[in-house]
């Protein structure tokens, strides 16, 4: 059997910072387009004969990366399908984001990266796992833990059923804000465990 892959990448870079205040949702940023194209057709050999689904969050940028993805897996002939899902939405819902996330993670986020690098979003990162990753405001939303697990649900069983039989692979396009604490406490509990058996 052909080894699963299932990736979960950020979205495409974002426009310019000074286009951020216009009351419009930030979206890719035309000039670094080339960016996304040069990622996928690096991906693209290994995908040849096989099937994959693209899953495109509901944040503008992350479906416009989405469909871009999956227009040039198409064009390389990959057998691609393409849905505008959220990466928690088999498992939350709609507006799973909005819904789940305490109020004060998306404002924590925003501050910290003001001061931050805007091209990159470690500022946001940083900030949650200061305040917290088992803080909920008094019940207020689930927990960044709470986010990285059912994250890692989800994958589990997107292995199951490939193991069971599915023999699609996936690529799921999120925003960081979900990503980055999945990693951060995947890492985390790797080296917990390498420190318990050396």
């Amino acid at each position: 059997m052909t080894p699963y892959t299932h990736r979960i990448i950020r979205h495409g870079p974002k426009n310019p910072v000074q286009e951020h205040n216009t009351g419009q949702e930030a979206g890719l940023d035309p000039a670094r387009l080339h960016l996304i194209d040069e990622y996928v057709h690096r991906l693209s050999p290994l995908y040849r004969g096989k099937r994959v689904a693209v899953h495109g969050g509901s944040l503008p940028r992350a479906y416009q990366t989405g469909e871009r993805i999956q227009a040039i897996l198409c064009s390389q002939g990959v057998d691609v399908g393409f849905s505008i899902d959220d990466l928690l939405s088999p498992f939350v819902g709609e507006q799973g984001r909005i819904n789940l996330m305490p109020a004060r993670f998306p404002r924590l986020w925003g501050e910290a990266q003001k001061e931050g690098n805007p091209d990159k979003e470690d500022a946001g990162l940083q900030a949650w796992v200061e305040t917290g990753v088992d803080t909920n405001f008094d019940g207020d939303g689930i927990t960044l833990r709470e986010i990285a697990y059912r994250i890692g649900k989800h994958i589990l069983r997107s292995i199951e059923e490939y193991r069971q039989g599915n023999t699609l692979h996936r690529i799921s396009v999120s925003h960081s804000g979900f990503i980055e604490p999945w990693v951060y406490l995947v890492l985390q509990a790797r080296e917990q465990m390498v420190h318990c058996f050396p």
